[in-house]
């Protein structure tokens, strides 16, 4: 009786880790082509430029109230050259002035001013235009920028060249902070 008890569990144990064996690998595939499709469609989605040895990452700005003139245009570049470059110059189409500005706080008063010499992108290095900080100010808006519109602009570099980008408009409240709030 035990010869034949301990037979007949071995035999459901076998069965049971043939099932769970099928199991872990149906979960596996799933994952994977998970996985898969995720990589294909993050390229779709994501802002990425390159001009030489410059490359520019995920554009964008805050969609704009009626009436508001100006707005603030962010970006990541990386420098994969060894050597120095530089971002001279923006130019926006439906953009009267167009102006690379420095962020900072001097005696705690926040200052922003216009980078006359552009604003320079280290060798094998990288910098953030973010709110609170340096940005890209777009002054005289022919008209409002629109959640989910594109604001198309050139970035020219000193050594890279120009490349034509796209800012995406998010939601005002979508990537603000009080502290990166300003008027001119």
């Amino acid at each position: 009786m035990i010869i034949f008890i301990i037979e007949k569990t071995k035999k459901l144990v076998s069965q049971y880790t043939t099932y769970a064996q099928h199991l872990f690998k149906k979960v596996v595939t799933n994952i994977v082509w998970v996985l898969f499709f995720a990589c294909i469609a993050y390229p779709a989605t994501a802002q990425q430029y390159k001009v030489g040895d410059i490359e520019i990452l995920h554009p964008w700005t805050r969609e704009t109230p009626r009436g508001i003139k100006v707005g603030s245009g962010y970006l990541y570049i990386i420098n994969h050259s060894n050597l120095p470059d530089r971002l001279v110059s923006v130019s926006t189409k439906g953009v009267q002035t167009t102006e690379i500005h420095s962020m900072a706080v001097v005696n705690d008063i926040m200052k922003m001013e216009k980078m006359h010499h552009g604003i320079e992108i280290p060798g094998n290095g990288e910098i953030t235009l973010k709110p609170g900080g340096d940005h890209i100010m777009f002054m005289g808006l022919s008209k409002p920028f629109k959640l989910g519109e594109k604001i198309s602009a050139k970035l020219t570099f000193e050594k890279a060249g120009t490349i034509d980008v796209d800012f995406s408009v998010n939601a005002i409240a979508g990537k603000t902070s009080a502290k990166s709030v300003h008027h001119h």
